[in-house]
């Protein structure tokens, strides 16, 4: 029995219809907080074996790498019988810089070489990369320019007698940590993968591929050399249990979608997701157990199957038209047929009327820039500000919008509809649209049921209110105290059944509640009826968004995920990280201007998060920064001669800024923080006459 286990876990899979039924018990138990069955025993098996292997992590020495870097090195695991390389997701360098990799010490035997952007693609182990024996070596040489480097993380995989004779070694500890497993509730493992999405995604880890004792640092780790992320806290669901129980669960889940991503999810019929008791239904149903990474790898590729060969539609926009740029594109783009936008880099192509665009990428994403402004302002009726900007002190989600409920005439559907479809292509061109949603939305947008604490989210006063409301007091029994705090309760609320909605509606509960009186003995019905109200505000709304999304997207997709990560691949964050920004930067020009290029850094990391999104778009044309995993392109610094009486200028297309050489950090501050407020329109030359006498 333990030398079959040990064949599967080193043959690294199981049988397809094996991997089926394995993968189909793992997750009704899982998700039951049951015992794993027998048929588990190799997942199991490889999750310990893979919980206390070793490992290496390799990087250039700093991130962007230097021109003029070269490195080497040589990693050895004893008694491996190969050796599996995991790119992180950002390794990249200049085309004509490589890394190289050899099957030996001495640098022979060349096996693999990387250049360009190689950073692996959704997370997963690049299956090529695979060193024979227990040794490697690799070599970098970055002579032509800078980008963000190299790391990569180098896994043994031993031979079945080596595996078999550390499973029969430490048979009582791996009984103990399957005996454990029964402390890890199915809300315990959602908070696990959330962290683990986390930790990856701000790391460039691999949530399937990279070791568990990186993701999960141990006091004694296998590899106390390798670099370790700064990471926050773990929360109080999880620093409950025994650090080696979280190491051991991750390893088991990891297993579980290996096994869901490589062998499952491309196979199985979508269609039967709505089948109580198919596979599919049972993922669908806890889609929070499933890493990211494994959802992400599997939409790309069916988005990539699914990809449009058909020429870009152009779009006309002139942006001094009293339409707004919205209006424009539905009536231009919300003509053509779905399917001839599923492009992977841009759905179409945008030209700007009377303004110096050069080239298509950077007016596509100053296009959907303007378009969001447009729909968080009084220009479009489709939103409203969250209730809880006017409550203010701590309320949650203030900068949020929400759906105005009275936009219901057909032609306001047909907007949301479109707004729908523009999500879509957010998630096919990667491009984050700058909206402030609250998640509620976007729960209720894949499909999760709603609850009580929802409305907290944007209006956190009517949440008080109703939850006091539902907690009906008794009519017997009351003294003077009580009803006194009865009727701070209640006081202001509607004297009929009726209530506000988000956009100061106010709507019936009920057949005639205008004429119906609350009173204590029907108050719990009131905020019943109130609290559905109030959930179901948007709902026609809603359904309209989530049928342009779906039309833009293939068949299940938006029901594997969470709201969390729908949002996340929609908006991306709004916060926009400087240090990340500077890790994908390289400088042109500084020889002797070093100082200029740290004052430009020193200035960019003392501005408001408001004055970084709109510098992102003088220089980029969007507003937020794409994942840290899907950061692929490199800011370009120019520095050019001096001119204090000169704007920096940018070209958006190529995500390039050009700034002179101030003689001062203020002069620089006062240039920069002008042109990125005032110069919008997508000139191809700014006038230094333009510079006001403020600005020098």
């Amino acid at each position: 029995h333990w030398s079959r286990l040990a064949v599967l876990a080193g043959a690294g899979g199981l049988a397809a219809e094996d991997a089926v039924v394995v993968a189909s018990v793992m997750a009704d138990a899982l998700f039951d907080s049951a015992p794993l069955p027998g048929r588990c025993d190799s997942v199991l098996c490889e999750a310990f074996l893979a919980d206390h292997a070793p490992f290496e992590v390799r990087e250039s020495a700093q991130h962007p790498y230097a021109r003029g870097t070269e490195e080497k090195g040589v990693v050895r695991i004893r008694g491996a019988a190969r050796l599996r390389v995991v790119m992180d997701r950002r390794s990249a360098t200049d085309g004509d810089d490589y890394l190289t990799f050899f099957g030996a010490e001495d640098e022979t035997n060349k096996v693999a070489s990387y250049s360009g952007t190689f950073g692996t693609a959704g997370g997963g182990a690049d299956t090529r990369l695979v060193v024979e024996g227990d040794v490697l070596s690799y070599t970098f040489v970055g002579k032509k320019a800078s980008n963000w480097g190299f790391r990569f993380v180098v896994r043994p995989e031993y031979p079945v007698p080596t595996q078999l004779q550390k499973l029969r070694k430490n048979r009582e500890a791996l009984e103990d940590a399957v005996a454990g497993m029964v402390l890890c509730t199915p809300e315990v493992d959602a908070k696990l993968v959330q962290l683990v999405n986390e930790r990856c995604e701000a790391g460039g880890l691999s949530s399937l591929a990279s070791p568990v004792r990186l993701v999960l640092p141990a006091s004694s780790s296998a590899a106390p050399d390798a670099p370790q992320p700064e990471q926050q806290p773990l929360p109080p669901a999880l620093s409950a249990l025994p650090p080696a129980l979280l190491r051991f669960r991750l390893a088991v889940l990891q297993a579980f979608n290996g096994l869901l991503g490589r062998q499952i999810l491309g196979v199985v019929d979508w269609s039967l997701r709505s089948l109580k008791g198919s596979i599919l239904h049972t993922i669908t149903a806890k889609r929070e157990l499933l890493f990211l990474d494994v959802k992400t790898c599997f939409m790309q590729s069916a988005l990539a199957v699914h990809a449009s060969q058909a020429d870009k539609p152009v779009v006309v926009v002139d942006r001094r038209s009293p339409k707004t740029v919205f209006d424009q594109l539905l009536a231009q783009v919300g003509r053509i047929a779905p399917s001839r936008l599923w492009h992977p880099d841009m759905a179409f192509l945008v030209q700007f009327l009377g303004e110096g665009a050069e080239g298509y990428n950077g007016p596509y994403r100053e296009c959907f820039s303007t378009t969001c402004g447009e729909l968080e302002s009084p220009a479009l009726s489709l939103l409203v500000p969250s209730p809880n900007r006017l409550v203010g002190g701590t309320a949650p989600n203030q900068d949020c919008f929400v759906l105005r409920p009275s936009s219901r005439a057909p032609y306001e559907l047909d907007m949301l509809e479109f707004l729908g479809r523009l999500f879509g292509v957010a998630v096919w061109t990667k491009l984050p649209l700058d909206l402030h949603l609250p998640p509620s939305f976007w729960r209720r947008l894949v499909g999760q049921p709603p609850a009580p604490s929802d409305l907290a989210e944007y209006d956190v006063y009517a949440h008080r209110v109703l939850q006091a409301m539902r907690r009906a007091p008794s009519s017997e029994g009351k003294d003077a105290d009580a009803d006194k705090g009865k009727e701070e309760e209640v006081s202001g609320l509607p004297e009929t059944f009726e209530v506000l909605l988000s956009d100061g509606r106010s709507v019936e509960l009920g057949e005639r509640g205008a004429h119906r009186r609350v009173t204590p003995e029907n108050q719990a019905e009131w905020a019943q009826l109130a609290l559905a109200a109030r959930q179901d505000e948007a709902a026609p709304q809603l359904r309209a968004i989530r049928k342009g999304l779906d039309e833009m997207l293939p068949d299940g997709l938006v029901e594997l995920l969470d709201g969390r990560e729908l949002e996340r691949l929609v908006t991306g964050s709004a916060a926009v990280d400087v240090a990340l920004l500077r890790e994908h930067t390289v400088c042109r020009g500084e020889e002797g201007h070093e100082a200029v290029v740290e004052a430009l850094w020193e200035v960019l990391g003392s501005l408001s998060q408001e004055d970084l999104a709109a510098f992102l778009r003088f220089v980029w044309g969007r507003s937020r920064l794409p994942r840290p995993s899907e950061f692929t392109e490199t800011f370009k610094i120019h520095i050019s001669p001096p001119g204090d009486n000169r704007l920096p200028k940018a070209d958006t297309c190529f995500f390039t800024l050009n700034v002179p050489a101030y003689s001062s950090t203020e002069i620089l501050r006062a240039r920069l923080l002008y042109a990125i407020h005032h110069c919008k329109d997508m000139d191809a030359d700014l006038l230094e006459a333009a510079i006001p006498q403020v600005a020098r």
